[in-house]
């Protein structure tokens, strides 16, 4: 790793002075600290256990050795330094941010989300804190109150970086939530102060495609990709264009880069797999919806997607278990209708298939000419996109 000049001379001023007063705990700190800034973690963590072999309760020296341990991503570590140091005292905000760093990074969220909370209370009002605050609360689905904090975060910022970074961030959680409409008037906002904001730009193409405004979606995700070639969200945007189009291999082409930029989102997964059903890739459908189990066995989606492949597929026994699971797991998913009309379909029971289609195109999301299935992909995509492949 470079080192700033500026950083390396002023470490070598550290250095000098520290051999002429080695006994300084405080410039043993500084020096540690700008080590930690140059990325020589090994040489900052010896400055640190310097001074905490003389003064083992040095409050100050342990809290950088957390902050190093943080940056060696040793997050157990970090957390042990760090839990007596905030039941022994009144907490440091900055030390329960990084508690609750440490307990995120193990996937603890529950945990973390309580010391973000608490550091904000105690007076800590930094973009970091409301961004792994949110990011917390999205892990545990709680979207409601992820939203009440970006709210905050929008109220309490200070720069107009930290204002645009506040609404991005809210119009982004409104655009997870299902609400692509509030989340394109946030996004627009940003737009006006911020006209080259890539995720901005992919969230306004979100709102326009729900308004069946083709071309400016169109041209809001052509901007979000000049700006950021492989942004998955403006690329999920392309591939729902195709499929309003009916150009369905290139959907699928759109749909298999988004997998691979972002491995994580379930929403995705399932909407590939349904535009692998489009074009008559069954097999390749069926891959994709048994992994999206594996993820998650509780998406209803996900099983109605399987129970289609099983009705195409001629296997009626296990398309009607998996109709019963997905509607089970949610009566009003849309997948499991549709599976339910192949079967009554190859059954000869054509005008009950008929019918059933006729049921869900009526019931579909914004019935204005939006192809039903691409707007039920788009809600896969946002109501999902928060679910991890861990």
């Amino acid at each position: 790793m470079s080192v700033e000049p500026d950083l390396s001379q002023a470490i070598q001023r550290r250095e000098r002075w520290l051999a002429l007063e080695p006994d300084n705990a405080f410039l043993r700190v500084d020096l540690g600290d700008l080590y930690h800034q140059a990325g020589r973690f090994g040489d900052a963590m010896r400055c640190l256990d310097q001074v905490l072999n003389d003064e083992p309760d040095h409050a100050v020296a342990l809290g950088r050795k957390a902050s190093v341990l943080l940056s060696q991503h040793r997050f157990e570590e970090a957390e042990a330094v760090l839990r007596p140091l905030i039941d022994h005292a009144t907490p440091d905000p900055a030390l329960l941010h990084n508690l609750g760093l440490s307990l995120a990074m193990q996937q603890r969220w529950d945990e973390a989300r309580h010391c973000f909370a608490d550091a904000s209370g105690r007076g800590l009002v930094h973009a970091a804190n409301f961004r792994r605050w949110i990011e917390a609360l999205r892990h545990l689905g709680r979207m409601n109150e992820a939203i009440e904090v970006a709210h905050q975060w929008v109220q309490s910022a200070k720069t107009e970086v930290d204002a645009q970074g506040s609404r991005g961030c809210l119009a982004r959680l409104h655009f997870d939530d299902g609400d692509a409409q509030t989340a394109g008037r946030i996004a627009d906002s940003v737009l006006s102060a911020a006209p080259n904001d890539g995720e901005a730009h992919a969230i306004a193409g979100f709102a326009a495609v729900e308004r069946q405004e083709v071309e400016r979606a169109r041209a809001h995700f052509n901007a979000s990709l000049q700006r950021r070639p492989d942004d998955a969200l403006a690329w999920q945007g392309i591939g729902l264009l195709h499929l309003y189009a009916q150009e369905h291999e290139q959907a699928r082409e759109a749909f298999e880069r988004v997998q691979r930029l972002d491995p994580g989102n379930l929403g995705n997964r399932v909407a590939l797999g349904w535009v692998m059903l489009m074009t008559k890739d069954v097999a390749g459908a069926e891959k994709v919806f048994n992994e999206a189990l594996l993820v998650n066995r509780t998406f209803g989606e996900s099983h109605g997607g399987l129970a289609s492949v099983r009705a195409l597929q001629g296997n009626a026994a296990e398309a009607e278990h998996e109709i019963k699971v997905a509607r089970k797991l949610d009566p009003a998913g849309f997948s499991a209708d549709f599976a339910q009309a192949v079967l009554w379909g190859m059954a000869g029971r054509q005008q009950e298939a008929a019918q059933l289609v006729k049921n869900l195109l009526e019931r579909a999301p914004g019935r204005h000419g939006l192809l039903p299935l691409v707007q039920q992909l788009r809600h896969y995509i946002g109501t999902r996109s928060t679910q991890s492949l861990h």
